[in-house]
């Protein structure tokens, strides 16, 4: 099970609404490094929690040429996408 939070100054939005529960893993921060460390900890059949703000800078990037496995360049919005789609289908397999 994974919630994702995303956050906007004071305010927030939750993507999937669950009742108050107790997560295995809290991650902060939706960029590369938090979302792939959500696709470990939902692979391990951890609840997780990813909690961040919806204005990363890679949001901003036209293209990202340095990330492994990506033999085009790709925009920082599909990069993000990319991996918060793979969790998704992570949790929806198991």
């Amino acid at each position: 099970m994974i919630e994702l939070i995303l956050l906007y100054g004071n305010t927030y939005e939750k993507l999937q609404g669950v009742e108050l529960m107790v997560y295995d893993a809290i991650i902060i921060g939706r960029g590369p490094a938090g979302i792939s460390g959500a696709i470990y900890t939902t692979r391990a059949n951890l609840s997780t929690l990813v909690i961040g703000r919806f204005d990363s800078v890679l949001l901003k990037a036209d293209k990202v040429d340095n990330y492994y496995g990506f033999e085009q360049p790709i925009s920082g919005k599909e990069l993000l996408l990319a991996g918060e789609n793979q969790v998704r289908r992570l949790v929806q397999r198991s």
